[in-house]
Parts: C-alpha cells; structure tokens; sequence
C-alpha cells in the first residue's frame, strides 16, 4: 500500500446526534478517537458479490439495516483505533451528553487489479490496433440486423457467427496474448496517475537545506553551497554525493526506447489537485545513470560511481537537471585534503 493514495479528514460531531447515514466506503478506513465518544456499528458483506466494491454506495435506510447483524457494535471513547475495511457498512452516533472528535486515516482507493486493467485494456487495444491492419477493418455490413439483447427476429441472423463473433473471437485470443506484454506499461499508468495527484512529501530540516527547496524565500530555486541569484552555480563534483528525496517521487516512462521522460510529484500543489502532469525529458544518454540513483535509494551515491557508459559531462547534466526539478539531495564532500590547513591544526595541538 506504500503508493496508494493516502487520505486524512477529521469529524467533529455534536452530542446526541448522527454523524452519517449507514453506508460503505470504497477504501479502508483507520478511525482514531480523540475526545469523546462515539457509538458504532459495523456490518460484514452479505455475500462475496458484495466485498471490495469499487466506489462508495448511496446510504442505507432503516428497512435496509432491520435484518442486518453488526460484526461490530460498541463505544469508541478517546484512544481508541477503529479499522473499517473496504465494503464494511458503519453507521454512529453520539451520546446525548457529549460530543465525539475523531480522525480517519484512509488508503487503497482506486488501487485494485479492476483499476489497473481500467487503464491496460485501452493501451493494449490501441497498441494492437496500430500494428494488426485486421482489427482496423470496417465492422460488417448489417451488423445491427445480426443480433442483440432484446428478444427479436433478427434478419441476418444467420451471419451472426461468421462474419462477428468468429471475427471478434481472433482478435479477443491476440489481445489476450498482447496483454502480457504492457503489463510493465500497466504498471507506469498506474504509477503516472499516483505522480500526478500525490502530494509531494514533507521534508525534515535535514533533507531540506539539501535540495534546490532550500531557500525558501526565492521558492525551489537555490539550494546547499549554491547562490543562484549571484550567479554561482551548484558543482557537482566526482566527490558529490547525491540521492533521491523519496524513491516513489518520479518515475521514468518510455514512450518508446529512445524517447523518455519523467514524471513527478515534487512540484504538486498542496492546494489544488486539478494541475496538469508534472514531467520533462530524459535524454537516451541519462538513463543509466537515472536507473543507478533508483538502485542505490535509499543510500547516498557517489557521482564517481555513477555506470561507465555516462561521461562526466553528461553526469553534470543529469545531475543539475535532477536537482532543478528538484528530485534529488546533495551533499559535498572535498575532493582533496588541504595539507598546509592539516599541518597547521597539528602544529596547534
């Protein structure tokens, strides 16, 4: 679940009163209990047609509930954690003398094998269609009079198998074969969609003094040992040590394997979730090294380091390319000692 969407809300609810009508969320929810109390109930699924719905259902009635057994049924005073599982149907209330304060921390929605095929099945269909010329054949002529649900006489009926189903049936067995093979493509969708309406992360005071955020008067311009407003540059030097903020920040997509680009979340808003991708080219050459800094996370890398087949220039590039998107950390360590400083410090003592 490290990469599924995580929700926060808060819920205050007066004495003697309901917060919500009985019903069932599409995500599985962690209710913490900070002052008063609350009184719930919590209903299993009927049937396994019923478990790990999809969505959120509409609200249950009293006739809905009256033969319904809770799984759980009781008070949830300050301090206590309550898990709802997706599908579970809940309902609570207050007491008549006090109100009830609680926190849900939620996870899982839209993180299902339904989702990712959701996003699989067109790409592969697409793929598919731009390389077999058969599946971009016109549909048979009087196709409308060859079937369909209602229950009438259809008159070319007869052609219904030949010239639909049959057809239809090779092209399902090449799609099927096809889908095994953007399986990895599935799984990029998935991971542009969660780059795209995540959060970007919250940093300690150490992390943030290492990246292009640590100015924050001049906003994700400047970082450590670097005054861009003057001028001066930050060097990446062999000796620079340099690492990912978080290793489910960005993610490296191909649309084909000389053409790429980086998706990422570091510069969301925490506001507004309506912005557009935040992404921009990798140059071929960069790829080695992008894939050494996925490899070494969660641990510090050297530039000298980095794979044989990038240069020292291009690893410059990479590096001030990564660190302006702000997706890496740095640290600079010298390349050399200073003898005359060492001698002296040893003289002093």
């Amino acid at each position: 679940m490290k990469t599924s969407h995580i929700a926060f809300h808060r819920y205050l609810t007066p004495a003697g009163s309901a917060g919500f009508a009985p019903h069932w969320d599409e995500i599985d929810a962690f209710l913490l209990q900070l002052e008063g109390k609350k009184y719930w109930k919590v209903y299993a699924p009927d049937s396994s047609d019923d478990e790990l719905p999809l969505e959120s259902s509409g609200n249950f009635n009293d006739d809905d509930m009256k033969d319904r057994k809770p799984t759980f049924e009781g008070w949830i005073e300050a301090g206590d954690l309550l898990y709802i599982p997706r599908g579970f149907i809940h309902q609570a209330s207050t007491a008549d003398d006090i109100h009830s304060f609680h926190i849900t921390i939620s996870s899982g929605r839209h993180w299902s094998f339904a989702d990712l095929m959701d996003k699989m099945i067109p790409e592969a269909v697409k793929s598919l269609a731009s390389n077999r010329w058969k599946m971009r054949k016109s549909l048979p002529v009087g196709m409308l009079d060859m079937g369909g649900v209602a229950g009438i006489e259809y008159r070319m009926e007869e052609h219904f198998e030949e010239k639909w189903k049959s057809v239809l049936d090779r092209h399902m067995t090449v799609l099927r074969n096809s889908i095994r093979e953007v399986c990895d493509g599935g799984i990029d969708l998935m991971a542009r969609e969660f780059m795209r309406t995540a959060l970007p992360p919250r940093l300690t005071e150490a992390q943030h003094i290492s990246t292009v955020f640590s100015d924050e008067k001049a906003m994700s311009v400047v970082g450590s040992n670097t005054n861009i407003l003057q001028g001066k540059p930050l060097e990446f030097r062999p000796s620079t040590r340099v690492k990912f903020i978080r290793r489910h920040a960005q993610r490296l997509i191909f649309e084909s394997d000389d053409d790429c680009y980086v998706v990422h979340r570091m510069a969301n808003s925490r506001l507004y979730e309506g912005l557009p991708e935040q992404n921009f080219e990798l140059p071929a050459e960069f790829v080695s090294g992008f894939n050494a800094l996925c490899d070494s996370y969660p641990e510090w890398m050297s530039l000298s380091e980095m794979p044989d087949d990038i240069n020292g220039e291009e690893v410059q590039a990479l590096c001030h390319l990564l660190y302006h998107h702000g997706l890496i950390m740095v640290q600079q360590l010298p390349d050399r000692i200073d003898i005359k400083k060492k001698k002296k410090s040893k003289k002093a003592k």
